[in-house]
């Protein structure tokens, strides 16, 4: 590996840990609003469905909604998985053998 390479790897988890580490020692000894409490509760929700919508509706830069996007119906079991059982693993798992098996037997 280049030199160059791994001088940017430490930059930037120094930087990644900086940021965190600041918010961390910024707010120790803050207690916020309920609120803000009650805001910050729906966070990780939000991120995660805006990064994940466009993954999975615009696979190939353009909205796919068929019997084609196999990260679409993968999702789908993923829902349905998730909404019947509770389980992370099970949903993780169960979406991607699905999705292996879509890939794998080229549907």
């Amino acid at each position: 590996m280049r030199t160059e390479y791994l001088l940017i790897i430490c930059v930037m988890a120094l930087a990644a840990a900086c940021t965190r580490l600041g918010s961390i020692i910024l707010f120790d000894n803050v207690t916020l609003p309920l609120w803000a409490q009650k805001w910050l509760k729906h966070l990780p929700a939000s991120v995660f469905t805006a990064l994940a919508i466009p993954a999975i509706l615009l696979p190939k830069s353009h909205l796919d909604i068929s019997f084609d996007n196999h990260y679409l119906l993968a999702s789908i079991i993923a829902v349905i998985i998730a909404w019947r059982y509770k389980k992370f693993v099970l949903t993780v798992g169960g979406s991607t053998i699905v999705m292996l098996c879509l890939r794998w037997l080229n549907l």
